[in-house]
């Protein structure tokens, strides 16, 4: 779409009117208006993108996305890494991967979330989710997004 790159080149002309372009300013000046979804929330979690985990999951928030979908896609993320986790005592990385179909693409995600995060903690998280998800479920009268941010913190930190 070359109007909206036109578009974005002018705001960032703006934005930066002393043309010195980096990375990170342009990555900041073009997420501000990406539309995410849970899964690019979950690929920010597995790689340890902690910033970008969190305002992803601000815009998903402000998008008034229901919790239950975050916290099923994640429960289902987090067993795999901890079956995958159990597995790796027997296998190989790559086989691992064969085994669970993890996409050729995903797997920098996938390695990256196995080495940063133990099965210990994988359990911790996933005690965290079913706290969250009875909280979403029982009281209404109380937000649960504190609690997937405390989450998604928890899940990037080293």
């Amino acid at each position: 779409n070359l109007f909206a790159l036109s578009q974005s080149l002018e705001k960032l002309a703006l934005l930066y009117p002393d043309s010195e372009l980096t990375v990170v300013r342009l990555e900041e000046a073009l997420s501000r208006h990406n539309h995410f979804t849970t899964f690019n929330w979950i690929d920010a979690l597995l790689a340890g993108k902690a910033n970008r985990a969190q305002r992803i999951l601000r815009q998903l928030e402000a998008e008034g996305i229901e919790t239950v979908i975050l916290i099923r896609s994640v429960q289902k993320e987090f067993n795999q890494l901890l079956s995958m986790h159990q597995d790796l005592t027997q296998m190989s990385i790559s086989q691992v991967f064969e085994k669970y179909r993890v996409w050729q693409n995903k797997r920098p995600l996938y390695n990256a979330a196995l080495m940063r995060l133990s099965a210990s903690r994988i359990c911790a998280l996933i005690s965290l989710l079913a706290q969250a998800e009875i909280k979403a479920k029982t009281q209404y009268d109380e937000s649960v997004w504190p609690t997937i941010h405390q989450l998604s913190l928890e899940t990037c930190s080293p």
